[in-house]
Order: structure tokens, then sequence, then C-alpha cells
């Protein structure tokens, strides 16, 4: 798969954008300064109104630009969880299997029933973790590279911004 940039395209279409404003600034000053012939003057009005037509569509995709990246944060935040959310199952999976060990070792046994509603709990729990990296998975294909490094870095940088729980409401002695 092949990763673009959103941000290298970004400066050819600024570049291109203001190419075309001095397209329409030099028709629209060869129209109103210079006495033309008539297809010289209709030369002008078509470049200009062709120029304005690819101005507008290059501004609409830089309004787009915005909308992949607000669309991309929640998308690789979410991916993000889940990531956490799989650490958290397997942390409770082993904690249940050293119990489970710990009680064979004491010669005590778990309740099967509790144990096989904990087993199925936990499968649950991997299907939909499963369908939601499977969801994930087809969204990430879309995101450009540095989109991705950009909200990667931030969302990195997110425990720090948040506060802990010791912090709040103690009262300093």
């Amino acid at each position: 798969m092949v990763k673009g940039s959103v941000d290298a395209t970004s400066w050819k279409r600024k570049l291109l954008a203001f190419v075309l404003a001095a397209v329409i600034l030099v028709c629209a000053v060869l129209l109103v300064v210079g006495n033309l012939d008539k297809p010289w003057t209709v030369g002008a009005q078509v470049l200009s109104a062709i120029a304005g037509a690819a101005l507008g569509s290059i501004l609409s995709v830089d309004s787009s630009r915005q909308a992949v990246r607000n669309q991309a944060r929640p998308a690789i935040r979410r991916k993000f969880d889940q990531i956490l959310r799989l650490r958290v199952m397997v942390v409770r999976t082993e904690g249940q299997v050293d119990s489970i060990r710990n009680a064979a070792v004491r010669g005590g046994t778990h309740d099967p029933n509790r144990v096989a509603d904990w087993l199925e709990n936990m499968a649950d729990n991997l299907r939909s973790e499963i369908q939601s990296t499977a969801t994930s998975i087809e969204d990430w294909g879309d995101l450009a590279q540095d989109v991705y490094d950009d909200e990667f870095r931030r969302y990195e940088t997110r425990g720090s911004r948040m506060p802990t729980a010791s912090t709040g409401n103690e009262v300093e002695k």
C-alpha cells in the first residue's frame, strides 16, 4: 500500500493557488486596462473563469484536508485505546491462570461453572476486539502517513496531559 503525505501535497496546492490567483489578476488587469481585440478579450475571460474554477477546487480540497485529520484523530485514538483494552484483558487472563494454578497447588479446585462463565465472558470480549480490529485495519488504509504520525505523537503524549489519580482534592500540609 502506498502512503501519501497530506502535508507534502499542501505546499503544492498553495503554490498552484498562488499561480491561479496571479492568472486571474493578470486577466482582470488586461480586461480593465488593456484595449484588447475581441478574441483576446474572450480568451482572457475564459482563462480567468477556468483559473477561478480551479482555484475554487483547490480551496475545497484544502478544507477537506482538515476533515481528513478530524476523522483520523478519533479512529487512531480508538485503535490505541483498543490496544490498552487488550493489554488489560491479557493481565486479567494471566491473573486467572495464576489463581487456577495456585488453587491446584493448594489442593483446592475452582468452581467449573465460575471458570466457564469467566472464559465465556473473555471469549465475548475477544470477539468484540477482533471485530473492532478488522474495522480499524480497513480504516487505516485511508490515512496518509503524516496524518497517522501526527496523531500517534499526540496519543503518546496524551497520558502526560491527563491528571493522575493522586491529584485533585488533596490538601497540602
